[in-house]
C-alpha cells in the first residue's frame, strides 16, 4: 500500500505500534527529532545515526531512559524503516514532527512518501532479516557518544545571521578542512559536517 504523505506514514506507524503485542516495534530510522516519541509505548528497538548532527541527542536520551527501549547507533545510516508483527513501513520520513506531518498533512512543507508491507507478504520477512542484520552491526551508545552528538547537533543547528548589518563573529577554525580529505572514499563524519 502506497503512503503518499508524512501524515499517512505516521498513521500507519501508529497502527503498527497499536497492534503490536508480541514483539518490540523495530525502528531503523536515521534521524530522530522533537515530538518523535509522543506515541511510542511498549518495547522497541531503535537504530539511529547519532553522530550525523541531524539526530537530536535530547530525544535519544529520552528514548534511552524509557523502559523496554533499546537504542543503538550505526554510522552512515540513512534508513527509514519501521517494523512490527502487523507489517513494515519503508519511507522517506525521519521520526520527527517535520517528517511525519504531525501538524497536518506534511505541515513542514517536506514531501514524504512510503510503502506499507503487510506481514503476510514475503517482503516482510526480508525486511525483518535486513533489520536483524543491521541490529547485529549497530553499537551501544555511550555518554561520550551523546556528548559528541550534542556538539554535532549544536554545530549543525547554529544560528548565523545573514543580514548585512549583522556581522557574526565566527571561529574560522570550525571551517578549516584539508580539501584533499574530501577526495577520500570514506570521509569521516566530522569532516563531512565541517565541509
Amino acid at each position: 500500500m502506497f503512503l503518499n504523505s508524512g501524515k499517512e506514514i505516521a498513521e500507519k506507524i501508529q497502527f503498527m505500534i497499536n497492534e503490536e503485542i508480541a514483539e518490540p516495534v523495530r525502528f531503523a530510522v536515521a534521524f530522530w527529532g522533537a515530538g518523535a516519541d509522543y506515541q511510542l509505548r511498549g518495547a522497541c528497538r531503535i537504530i539511529c545515526d547519532l553522530n550525523s548532527g541531524a539526530c537530536n541527542p535530547k530525544v535519544i536520551r529520552k528514548l534511552l531512559d524509557r523502559d523496554n527501549c533499546v537504542v543503538l547507533k550505526a554510522a552512515k545510516f540513512h534508513a527509514k524503516v519501521v517494523i512490527s508483527s502487523a507489517g513494515a513501513v519503508v519511507s522517506s520520513a525521519n521520526m520527527s514532527t517535520n517528517g511525519l506531518g504531525a501538524e497536518g498533512a506534511d505541515a513542514s512543507g517536506t514531501i514524504e512518501a512510503g510503502y506499507f508491507v503487510s506481514a503476510n507478504l514475503p517482503e516482510h520477512k526480508k525486511i525483518v532479516m535486513w533489520f536483524d542484520d543491521m541490529w547485529a552491526k549497530a553499537t551501544k551508545i555511550t555518554e561520550d557518544d551523546l556528548e559528541n552528538s550534542q556538539k554535532n547537533w549544536d554545530f549543525r543547528n547554529r544560528y548565523i545571521p545573514t543580514t548585512p548589518e549583522v556581522k557574526p563573529e565566527l571561529d574560522i577554525s570550525l571551517f578549516s578542512i584539508d580539501p584533499y580529505i574530501l577526495l577520500e572514499e570514506n570521509i569521516d563524519a566530522g569532516d563531512r559536517l565541517r565541509a
